[in-house]
């Protein structure tokens, strides 16, 4: 397996130093309406292009895709390049992850334009797209991630962080606006992450996996792999994304079982107020550069003061509530629907360039 020989020594100098508050993990968008998620992802250290799909329903609308691109070694890439069904792809700034080894980080495009084309008015079900990347080497895959709106579903709240997760530790919580009630016909409440940089478990130590905790209790202890890597445990391969045809994991999965796709409601007591996930990487060599959560009902989302490592996510599931924060608010109401979407963006960035 070829792999980056200084990373274990590398991730035990990092390991040791305490970091002050960190951009981190945060809220990118956020969108309520009667609205879906699509998430995929794809990676090779052989081919410099492959398959990577969405799944809409038919009469489903692309209100907005995003590319992901996961890379390592960051420093010897001086371009992130790659493509859409042959259509370049403009990578916004690289955002590393400086708490890691290896130079590992990501970098996100705006592709609603290519997807919707393919997707609104289309039959519905698989569409897939053929995704390039200029360095199969040093990019490790990409993720496809895609929020659409459909008249026929339940209200719920989509809110997608990205950035990085710090390697000693990441926390969000959710406050509610009443006491939640799991038992409630309906309710949802999930997590899906993409991981970057992420191999082997048993492989030459330290093995590289994260930790996932909600309201104090440990769901997982083996996030991470190539799930979504297609050529072999090597570098450039090195990806997965909990995806919209992965089944959630079970609790406390062993590593072949965590499909990084979390189910949170069964971590919801009645008369909980707040949610609380907390992330770890002990063997400091991944990236958790992607948070996906979808909900039930009408939220809003914001991140904490600055300056902090923690966010705050202000969720209210069936019902509603408002939260302190200055994030640009627009509205989007689309065609067929009595429900309007309500888009929360929050471009700031703490402790790095937006």
């Amino acid at each position: 397996m070829i792999r980056l020989r200084t990373c274990a020594l590398r991730a035990a100098l990092f390991a040791a130093i305490v970091f002050p508050a960190h951009a981190g993990l945060l809220l990118f968008d956020s969108i309520t309406g009667s609205v879906g998620l699509s998430t995929d992802g794809w990676g090779s250290s052989l081919a410099s292009a492959g398959t990577i799909s969405a799944s809409v329903p038919s009469g489903g609308t692309v209100l907005r895709a995003w590319l992901y691109t996961a890379y390592l070694a960051g420093s010897a890439l001086p371009s992130i390049t790659g493509s859409l069904d042959g259509v370049p792809v403009a990578y916004g700034p690289r955002v590393d992850n400086v708490t890691a080894c290896c130079g590992i980080g990501s970098a996100r495009a705006d592709v609603t334009p290519l997807v919707a084309a393919a997707v609104n008015g289309g039959p519905g079900g698989l569409y897939d797209f053929t995704v390039g990347e200029g360095d199969t080497a040093l990019q490790d895959g990409e993720a496809l991630v895609v929020i659409y709106s459909l008249p026929s579903l339940p209200v719920s709240t989509i809110a997608i962080f990205d950035g990085y997760s710090a390697i000693g530790g990441d926390s969000f919580t959710a406050n509610f606006a009443a006491p939640l009630n799991p038992a409630a016909p309906g309710i949802h409440a999930e997590m899906r992450l993409g991981i970057g940089f992420s191999c082997c478990l048993g492989d030459n130590p330290p093995d590289q996996f994260s930790t996932v905790s909600v309201n104090g209790t440990a769901i997982t202890n083996s996030a991470g792999n190539l799930d979504d890597g297609t050529s072999g445990s090597a570098n450039g391969d090195l990806i997965t994304i909990g995806g919209f045809d992965d089944p959630f994991s079970p609790f406390l999965p062993d590593y072949a079982s965590d499909h990084e796709r979390y189910d949170l409601v069964p971590r919801i007591r009645a008369g909980d107020t707040s949610i609380s996930v907390h992330t770890e990487n002990p063997s400091g060599d991944d990236n958790i550069f992607l948070a996906a959560f979808q909900v039930s009902g009408q939220a809003n989302f914001a991140n904490a003061p600055e300056p902090a490592t923690f966010l705050t996510i202000g969720v209210a599931l069936l019902g509603g509530a408002v939260f302190a924060g200055r994030p640009r608010r627009y509205r989007l109401g689309y065609r067929g629907s009595t429900v309007p979407v309500a888009i929360m963006a929050n471009a700031v960035r703490l402790g790095r360039k937006k």
